[in-house]
């Protein structure tokens, strides 16, 4: 299953099992516009029970006290011990609501993780920096603590609010929402404290809502952890700009109270909150111990929805990325950034973390370097529509077992019966352009990892007219079955994807 492809909306956290004694766990965070009953959060529960069967190191906590998810729910946060001296503390992204309509966890799409619970069970190998066994993952020998959002208060809330809101049938509707992120968020640092009393290195990092948070928790690290290099680094939330920001009702999350518990953030004005505020005064202690670093996707259609149910039409969001950063490095002059190019939503805990590239600096080459202590540059992509994708040999052997796959036109499928045939292993008459690639990564690498080739292809359907905007597996589909599609255009696509990577690869 080619679920690599998935829609971003459908937020995928899920765990492979390659044999009996290797296990991944690891966060697959895309998420947009659609169903978001698989969430961030949920999915976590699921892998950690699992890790925990096959004997793994991680570890489910549920602290209770003032903890709980937005409906009541039991909070639950995941740790992996390792080097005392390493430590990576990473807040899953999950959404956000503040009124009614958005808090209401029937809405379609809903905004926001609610609860951690039960979620589709399927094992798909996935990347990131979760994912301990990568052997690029820089992370893999850290203690790691992951803290997932379910209160829809970006960490930031301390509330508990009655909210109302119309029924499909106009009736009049109340919820109660415990927005409890910061309780939780501060309960799962206590551990940290406790667990990893004087590490030599700690990095606080988001994805999502987590990014958002990610610079307050920095600084709230590095005022505990003195004498470490504490490294904040968020995903995904640059566009959150406070002038775009104004139809979110904070005050219904109690962030003032929040705020003004840390010196750095005391004299905030939470009335008119944006991400750039937060690492502003992140920065604003000159903590000498603390670094601050940012990265996004151009085009980031995740943060555009957000951006639209604050209240803007047609938001930048690139432009919105670019003023964050230039404001927030007059502040902070050894702030970073990285810009990638392209549609998707966060990278850190993707397969995207490991070939994602701009300006020819490969992405997880630049958070190495700043890891060994080197002084980096802000990274810019310079065609912004897409990414710049690091290639590989293995991309050309996957091209060429396609073509074999693919190698005459009664091989090939016209009718992808995705999603009845999601996995590729249904006997249908020959292989539809998706189940291509995915018999074939399987075939010749073993595993359902995604690519970059992945990517390649869902670009080059720009060309055939079929809109991709970092979350389609349908685009495969919708360019597969669509009437007229010849098995001409599908070789066509191929090589002109195999053009690409061979220019690259050589």
């Amino acid at each position: 299953m080619l679920c690599y492809m998935l829609y971003p909306n459908q937020e995928t956290f899920v765990m492979c099992l390659k044999t009996s004694h290797i296990v991944h766990f690891v966060l697959f965070l895309f998420i947009l516009l659609g169903d978001a009953t698989v969430t961030h959060s949920q999915a976590i529960t699921t892998i950690v029970k699992a890790a925990e069967r096959e004997g793994s190191k991680w570890q489910r906590h549920t602290p209770g006290g003032e903890t709980s998810c937005a409906l009541g729910s039991k909070f639950q946060f995941y740790t992996r011990e390792a080097s005392p001296e390493k430590l990576l503390i990473y807040f899953v992204g999950g959404g956000a609501c503040w009124n009614g309509t958005q808090c209401n966890p029937s809405t379609n799409p809903t905004p926001y993780t609610y609860r951690l619970g039960k979620v589709n069970t399927k094992a798909v190998e996935v990347d990131g920096i979760l994912n301990v066994n990568h052997p690029e993952n820089p992370f893999a020998d850290y203690t790691i603590v992951a803290v997932p959002t379910c209160t829809g208060d970006l960490f930031l809330g301390d509330n508990i609010t009655e909210y109302s809101y119309k029924s499909d049938r106009g009736k009049s509707k109340t919820i109660t929402v415990h927005h409890r992120g910061y309780d939780n968020a501060m309960t799962t640092l206590e551990w940290a404290f406790e667990h990893v009393p004087d590490p030599d290195i700690v990095v606080v990092s988001g994805s999502s809502a987590g990014g958002v948070a990610a610079p307050l928790y920095a600084n709230v690290v590095a005022n505990h952890y003195l004498n470490a290099r504490v490294i904040g680094i968020g995903d995904a939330a640059g566009a959150y700009r406070r002038e775009a920001m104004q139809g979110v009702a904070l005050q219904n999350w109690n962030i003032r109270e929040v705020i003004q518990q840390h010196t750095a953030f005391a004299d905030m004005d939470t009335n008119s909150l944006g991400v750039e505020d937060l690492y502003i005064q992140a920065a604003s202690q000159n903590l000498p111990n603390l670094e601050l670093y940012q990265v996004d996707q151009a085009y980031d259609q995740r943060q555009r929805f957000f951006l639209s149910l604050a209240g803007n039409q047609n938001p930048d969001v690139i432009g919105l990325i670019t003023e964050n950063h230039n404001e927030i490095r007059n502040h902070d002059p050894g702030f970073r950034s990285f810009l990638i190019g392209g549609y998707e939503h966060t990278v850190f805990t993707s397969p995207r973390y490991y070939f994602f590239e701009s300006d020819n600096m490969l992405f997880r080459d630049w958070v190495q370097r700043i890891l060994d202590g080197e002084e980096v540059e802000s990274v810019y992509c310079t065609d912004c529509s897409r990414p710049e994708l690091k290639y590989s040999e293995i991309d050309i052997k996957i091209l060429e077992k396609m073509k074999e796959l693919l190698s005459s036109e009664d091989r090939w499928n016209a009718n992808d019966r995705y999603p009845r045939n999601e996995n590729c292993r249904r006997p249908f008459r020959g292989l539809s352009l998706r189940c291509a690639i995915t018999r074939a990564s399987e075939e010749v690498a073993e595993t359902r990892r995604r690519f970059p080739l992945h990517y390649a292809f869902l670009y080059a359907l720009h060309d055939y007219n079929v809109e991709y905007n970092g979350n389609d597996i349908s685009a495969l589909v919708r360019f597969n079955n669509h009437p007229g599609r010849t098995y001409t255009d599908i070789m066509q696509l191929i090589r002109t994807v195999e053009l690409e990577i061979r220019s690259e690869v050589g």
